[in-house]
């Protein structure tokens, strides 16, 4: 069970209902639990970087994200087994005088946290570009 409280959140569990993890972070909004539950992501949106990634196993924080405009809760999306997130960036620029949006998708990988992209013509690490998504 997962308790939300205005200082922190408790995951509870076993016969008498014990704490098997306590994240002291103060008014999270939503918990989200990747599909291998090895990892459970907590959304702060008061915090300067709301998004937070936390191995449920080890009890370790991960690693955590600021927040683009226009991001909530279901911002990030797990892999089906739970060794990526990812989110989907859109991007607006001038080609000419026409603003043209392009979609990119951004992957991190958990256990390494490394982001897996592509590389531009500069080496530079960019998201992947997904066209109509």
């Amino acid at each position: 069970m997962i308790l939300i409280k205005s200082d922190k959140v408790e995951f509870v569990g076993g016969s008498s209902m014990q704490p098997v993890l306590t994240i002291p972070k103060p008014k999270v909004d939503t918990v989200v639990f990747s599909p291998c539950e090895r990892y459970v992501l907590i959304y702060l949106p008061k915090n300067d970087n709301p998004y937070e990634i936390w191995n449920f196993v080890t009890k370790e924080f991960m690693r955590d994200f600021e927040q683009d405009n226009n991001e909530d809760a279901k911002t990030f999306k797990w892999s089906h087994d739970g060794n990526f997130i990812a989110k989907i960036e859109k991007k607006t620029k001038m080609v000419g005088e026409e603003e043209v949006e392009k979609t990119y998708i951004r992957i991190y990988e958990i256990k390494d946290k490394e982001v897996v992209s592509t590389e531009d013509s500069d080496g530079n690490k960019t998201p992947i570009p997904v066209n109509g998504l």
